[in-house]
């Protein structure tokens, strides 16, 4: 028998037990005892019937299959079971399970799911870690599956939340290598049949509860700290969601997708591209059943069409289905979903269908990496000038470019769009000539705004480090025909050689203007410190558009300046 350890949340074998008999789990045989380490042994056994596999009976009937056939190849044409157990083990101290077949769906209703990762903690060091399974908060990317060289694993980063982990154990009994997410998988295969092999598991979970009791831990992962899902707050948040998604609030607060990497049975699955996905309402299958785009935009529409039906994240299912739309899987919507929702001023996230918070070492790794960004703060006055704003090219931030542009110094580059897979990107709001660095700008500590133009600038890089591939030179330069762009004051024509050089910028700099009296005080006394920021999401927002200028070899810079809007009051 391998082993896929999990943890019990309470030491209650009655409790257990009562959950699996609601379940149709009922417990077979005799109980087992391993009388040196007292570990004793419990079999949980469930069987009903089911359908024969669509594809078989199908064919089977097609090209006229035989009887005799059907008795020489052992095709079955009766009744189906399935079969699932689950062997609940009682040591001294815990109580651990394990399951069988399709026993693992019914261990989250009283198992420890945050065991496999804390065991991880207790026995394996982060530079053992040999593959990791993460979801990135607020970066272009939503989940990864890192595979590391052997020794070289990397330590924890800001905005990292783990969820699963391999590698080498600092301890020999457990095997050279285990898997931890929920629970913790182990390679030895244990002959329990014999004498030896038993005595090899009962010194294998005595050990386990020695590592649980251990003071210092070889590494701290940071990661989500999940919430009940029957619990006041999740039930608060699913709610929530929807509220925000069909009233369409400007609020952001909240990021929604489609996850295709989900941790099943304490093992990563990857679902096909090939596979349909289905939406219905839970009650109304027919009236409300639609396949859709496995993209987030797709299931907002849906939510806001269906909304009168719908008044929780727990209303929705979906359904897999394969090339010939048989139906692989059922599931609640919710356990599909990856969302992160900013909610009295706590950022919450929902994967694999569990709500949940960051812990300490999360929230210690964004604070350090603000604590790098604050470095690359700079202030300069002459950014703080008086400007009208209003509507056309002086609308937003607009009028404000038109009268830095002013200075001969700077180049325009403010709506020289360039499309990026069909989204039109600025690469800067100007150029500065003396420094050669493109600067964004960006006004306010409006979390939805801010956000966007962080999000707009780390697409702009991408632009610049794929100048050909995007035909970047021939894009701006399309500004100078004065056939098609008139207005000469919008896009003020710009030369070859001096396009050359915006090009050649390897200075991404961004120059946000402060009206808000918190913010404009720590730029006047040159103090700015993001970790004072409120908004969670922009704090990660911001960690992402850093990561992103140095990992394509740009130079970071943030200018913080005073927004002098003419006719404008300061902000509280």
């Amino acid at each position: 028998m391998k082993l896929i350890l999990s943890k019990c949340k309470e030491n209650n074998f009655s409790e257990v037990s009562r959950i699996l008999n609601e379940n149709d789990y009922i417990q077979i045989g005799d109980s087992r005892i391993e009388p040196q380490n007292n570990l004793e042994l419990f079999l949980f056994f469930e069987s009903h019937e089911k359908e024969q596999v669509d594809w078989l009976s199908e064919l089977l009937h097609f090209f006229n299959v035989s009887e005799e056939v059907y008795e020489e190849h052992n095709i079955l044409d009766d009744t189906l079971h399935q079969y699932n157990a689950v062997i609940i083990l009682k040591t001294p101290n815990n109580l651990y399970a394990h399951s069988l077949s399709q026993g693992f769906r019914v261990l989250e209703k009283f198992i420890d799911e945050e065991f496999g990762l804390k065991f991880a903690e207790k026995t394996i060091k982060n530079e053992h870690i040999t593959l990791k399974n993460v979801s990135y908060i607020q970066k272009n990317k939503m989940k990864g599956i890192t595979n590391y060289k052997k020794d070289q694993g990397e330590f924890p980063k800001a905005s990292e939340s783990y969820a699963y982990v391999s590698g080498k154990p600092d301890f020999d009994f457990y095997g050279n290598s285990i898997d931890c997410g929920t629970g913790v998988s182990f390679p030895k295969n244990f002959d329990i049949s014999s004498t030896e092999g038993f005595y090899q598991l009962s010194e294998l979970l005595k050990n386990v509860d020695e590592a649980l009791t251990l003071k210092d831990n070889k590494s701290i992962l940071p990661r989500k700290k999940r919430l009940a899902k029957k619990s006041q707050l999740s039930g608060l948040l699913d709610e929530e969601v929807i509220e925000r998604i069909v009233n369409n609030t400007n609020e952001i607060g909240i990021a929604l997708d489609v996850s295709k990497i989900h941790l099943v049975n304490n093992s990563i699955n990857i679902y096909s591209e090939n596979n349909h996905l289905e939406l219905y309402v839970s009650n109304h299958l027919n009236e409300t059943k639609e396949e859709l785009e496995p993209y987030d935009g797709s299931i907002l529409e849906y939510i806001r069409k269906y909304n009168e039906r719908i008044t929780s994240l727990t209303d929705i299912k979906i359904r897999v289905t394969n090339h010939e739309y048989h139906v692989i899987e059922s599931r609640p919507l919710k356990e599909w979903i990856y969302c992160e929702l900013e909610y009295k001023n706590m950022l919450y996230t929902l994967d694999s269908g569990f709500w949940g918070y960051f812990n300490d070492k999360f929230s210690e790794l964004l604070r350090k990496q603000l604590e790098e960004i604050n470095r690359v703060i700079e202030y300069n006055d002459e950014f703080n000038i008086s400007y009208s704003s209003g509507e056309g090219r002086l609308k937003g931030e607009g009028g404000y470019i038109e009268k830095l542009s002013e200075n001969k110094n700077y180049i325009k580059l403010h709506q020289r769009n360039i499309n990026y897979n069909g989204v039109p990107i600025e690469i800067a709001d100007v150029y500065k000539k003396d420094t050669k660095e493109l600067i964004a700008i960006k006004r306010g500590m409006d979390t939805s705004n801010s956000m966007y133009s962080f999000e707009q600038s780390i697409l702009s890089l991408q632009l610049l480090r794929n100048t050909t591939e995007f035909d970047v030179e021939e894009e701006l330069s399309k500004y100078n025909d004065r056939k098609v762009y008139a207005d000469k004051e919008k896009f003020p024509n710009i030369q070859k050689p001096t396009i050359g050089k915006i090009l050649d910028s390897r200075i991404s700099s961004v120059l946000w203007l402060q009206s808000k009296t918190k913010y404009v005080k720590m730029t006047e006394e040159k103090t700015f410190d993001f970790n004072q920021i409120g908004s969670v999401l922009l704090k990660l927002k911001i960690v992402d558009w850093y990561s992103s200028v140095l990992e394509n070899n740009f130079t970071p810079k943030i200018y913080m300046g005073q927004d002098h809007q003419v006719n404008k009051k300061s902000q509280s």
